[in-house]
């Protein structure tokens, strides 16, 4: 069997050089083919199915209980990670354990002091257990020690991510001991994390991680959420003793016979919390809710965060599309084997007249189309890398690559085996099976080559198929070129087509708060002296729009419902609505007489005027 293999091997390789124009179309449609759906699945895997790089990933949930009452994020004050911290008293490997940490915020970091070194990175506080609990191994240095939540060293501990140890700090081990400024804080290298480690945020990945006590520095403030000042939020003090103040999300890893048991305990335990919580609610059955809410485990598994549910949907949709695009050319394939076998049917009949069985002649064929599908791996996995890569810059921000773990799986190595064997029993069995349906023997006595009806039978029903299957796609593509297409000419509200975005870069000047009014001003006087420029303001929130939610309550309207008592809030200053094109229907926009010292004023939206007061006039 292993001498006719070989010999079938050789056979193979001198019809491939016979027909090199035929082998190059077969092996860079099969790359093609096989490369994108590589490429598309890597993605897809990625960003649904990959687990954390981290011990036992899927013992790790997310807690989650009553909703905070504006930004409705399911963040809990430090005390009362602390709490739940303290409940669990033992340390053995089957208990549950608890680990916090906050929204990614922006920092400077200079090193040594350096000033002409400053550059703008990400940072995440974590909690001091953060790592141990996921059961990581530094790659260089250490972690955090136990303590360091709310230690005042004068220096905070640093951990550093991989990927900007290697790309920006050049891979060098002797970075640990290295002294930084963290927006006018200084802080110390301690550790760096293992490489394929970036967070436990799906899409996110900070470039440094700073225990909890950084918070009390006052230049690492996160997404948060609080009661407000009517229950003693003081958000320029440390955050760490203030109960009114959310700003950590928790996780926890539990074994599942631990799961119901500790969900019962830290449940009880956030009563106090629940009781706060509640006391903001006008309605008795809001607060009666909030009372009754039990903690949820909910699975962390793949990470937290919405990243999953905002590409899933698009990644599935491609995913589909690409299957389509192998199926046509895989039949595309079938095809031109089909005519290629017609054409060498009578060399079939020889050897079939000659002794050689179908199932000989079938395996000659498969050991033919095995050679060409060797030959397409190397390039299909290329572009399978390349289509990846393409695909996630694509998607990813300006500036900012999305942090997704491309690296090869099983899962992956299957999918590619899988896609195959599909391309090598579509490319053989099929026009195989057609012309073996045929009088090989009969073949000798007539020059016809045609292969008889059933081979011509299977030849238009391949191409019927292949017909069918281009014209959906190219139906899917037009429908998506028409998508595109009127996004482009969605009517924004603004003049999205003249605008630009300045950042003034403040964090490390060390300038007081005081005087930002009066530097913000000369800024855009002298923006407004550039020729061309037919406005500028300033603005707190960036386009296209805030996260920054706030409480609404109109004089005289008691009965609104608390879903319609919260909007978005941005802070602008005079001329914004004119140099972002926004026309303003009623009344007027801000100016140079909006001071802190006016009456205060506020410029709504058309559909949330309309939600607040319906069709009466809001003006005053």
């Amino acid at each position: 069997m292993l001498r006719d293999l070989l010999s079938d091997l050789r056979y193979a390789t001198r019809q491939l050089l016979r027909a090199p124009a035929f082998a190059f179309i077969v092996i860079l449609t099969l790359a093609l083919c096989i490369g994108v759906n590589l490429g598309v699945f890597q993605l897809l895997y990625g960003v649904l199915f990959a687990p954390l790089p981290i011990s036992h990933p899927q013992e790790l949930y997310s807690l989650q209980t009553a909703k905070t009452p504006f930004d409705a994020q399911t963040f809990l004050s430090y005390s009362a990670y602390r709490n739940l911290r303290r409940s669990l008293q033992s340390t053995a490997q089957d208990t549950a354990q608890v680990i916090a940490r906050s929204g990614i915020s922006r920092a400077v970091i200079q090193r040594n002091g350096d000033a002409s070194s400053a550059v703008r990175i990400d940072t995440q506080l974590v909690s001091d257990n953060f790592f141990s609990v996921l059961g990581l191994s530094p790659s260089a240095g250490r972690f955090f020690l136990d303590g360091d939540d709310e230690s005042l060293a004068p220096q905070l501990p640093v951990v550093v991510r991989h990927g900007y140890w290697k790309q920006q700090l050049g891979a060098d081990p002797a970075v640990i001991g290295t002294r930084i400024v963290l927006s006018g804080i200084p802080g110390v290298i301690v550790g760096v994390a293992p490489e394929r480690f970036s967070g436990v945020v799906a899409g996110e990945a900070p470039d440094l991680w700073l225990p909890l006590s950084a918070q009390s520095s006052g230049q690492f403030e996160s997404w948060f959420d609080s009661l407000g000042p009517g229950h003693g939020v003081e958000l320029e003090k440390p955050w760490n003793k203030q109960p009114a103040i959310y700003w950590l999300w928790t996780l926890a890893r539990v074994p599942d016979a631990q799961k119901s048991q500790s969900a019962a305990l830290w449940t009880e335990i956030l009563q106090p919390d629940l009781a706060l919580l509640a006391t903001l609610s006008k309605d008795p059955l809001g607060r009666e809710k909030i009372l009754r809410t039990r903690v949820k485990l909910i699975s962390s598994a793949n990470g937290e965060g919405p990243f999953r549910s905002r590409y899933s949907q698009s990644l599935t949709v491609l995913m589909a599309i690409v299957g389509v695009v192998f199926i046509i050319g895989c039949l595309n394939l079938a095809n031109l084997q089909l005519a290629r076998l017609l054409n060498r049917s009578r060399e079939f009949a020889v050897r079939a007249s000659l002794g050689a069985s179908r199932f000989r002649i079938l395996r000659q064929l498969s050991v033919e189309v095995g050679l060409w599908i060797l030959l397409s791996i190397l390039p299909s996995f290329w572009i399978a890398s390349l289509t990846s890569s393409l695909l996630l810059r694509w998607v990813s921000p300006q500036g900012r690559l999305i942090p997704l773990d491309l690296h090869v799986t099983l899962q992956f190595a299957c999918f590619a085996a899988a896609l195959l064997l599909v391309s090598w029993l579509l490319f053989t069995v099929i026009p195989a099976f057609q012309i073996g349906r045929g009088d090989l023997v009969s073949a000798t006595r007539s020059k016809s080559t045609s292969g008889g009806s059933h081979s011509r039978k299977g030849a238009a029903f391949l191409l019927a198929a292949q017909v069918s299957f281009s014209l959906l796609l190219l139906g899917v593509a037009a429908l998506f070129l028409q998508t595109l297409l009127n996004l482009s000419h969605v009517d924004a509200g603004l003049d999205r087509e003249h605008l630009v975005s300045i950042h003034l870069d403040l964090a490390n000047s060390k300038t007081p708060e005081s005087a930002l009014p009066a530097i913000y001003g000369r800024a855009v006087d002298a923006i407004q002296q550039i020729p061309g420029v037919v406005g500028a303001a300033v603005t707190m929130c960036s386009p296209p729009g805030c996260i920054w939610n706030t409480a609404i309550h109109v004089a005289g309207h008691s009965e609104i419902p608390d879903n319609q008592l919260h909007g978005e809030e941005n802070r602008v200053g005079p001329g914004y609505f004119h140099a972002m094109g926004i026309p303003v229907l009623r009344g007027r926009e801000f100016d140079k007489n909006d001071t802190p010292d006016s009456p205060r004023v506020a410029v709504l939206s058309h559909s949330f005027a309309h939600k607040l007061f319906g069709n009466e006039d809001p003006i005053g």
